[in-house]
């Protein structure tokens, strides 16, 4: 798993949520997707994230001492829901697993806030772009709303590095 699946997932989240505030409710709901009721339960803070950029920082240092595994988690697309995620992890990537927990995370935690950070990031993102004009119902808490707002430019500033530590080995 590669944040570049985690971003294709959260962005999935981001567009159905978004789209579900743009139209009608005539089918299910993203609200019925536990994956997506779950993302949306994840309360970040400031330890959370301090946590979560442990986490990416160590899983960083461990693709670049092993390109094989890095190649191997890049090529990987079985991720599809949360939990196909973290067993995919717990199965085949035991040194990640041990480099999430050794950053004070479990597993399906950092799945989940790796996925909140994401989403949240981007719906707040949207809405100062102005392409959302209003925070579409359910799709962020308000708690989260307010955290993201307040912190913007940090977290842009962090998930930017993020994205620039995955793509250091291309």
């Amino acid at each position: 798993m590669t944040r570049p699946a985690i971003l294709l997932l959260a962005l999935s989240i981001a567009l159905a949520v978004a789209a579900r505030a743009e139209t009608p409710a005539t089918k299910p709901s993203a609200d019925q997707d536990p994956d997506v009721t779950e993302v949306r339960a994840c309360q970040l803070t400031r330890e959370k994230i301090d946590k979560l950029t442990a986490a990416n920082e160590a899983l960083s240092r461990l693709a670049k001492a092993d390109p094989a595994l890095r190649r191997q988690m890049e090529d990987d697309d079985s991720d599809r829901s949360i939990a196909e995620m973290v067993r995919n992890l717990e199965t085949k990537y035991p040194k990640a697993v041990k480099t999430i927990e050794g950053a004070g995370l479990k597993v399906r935690e950092f799945v989940v806030l790796e996925l909140a950070f994401t989403n949240d990031l981007m719906i707040v993102g949207m809405k100062r772009q102005g392409l959302l004009k209003v925070y579409p119902a359910g799709a962020i808490t308000p708690e989260n709303v307010a955290f993201v707002e307040q912190n913007y430019e940090k977290l842009k500033a962090l998930a930017d590095r993020f994205d620039d530590d995955d793509n250091d080995e291309d």
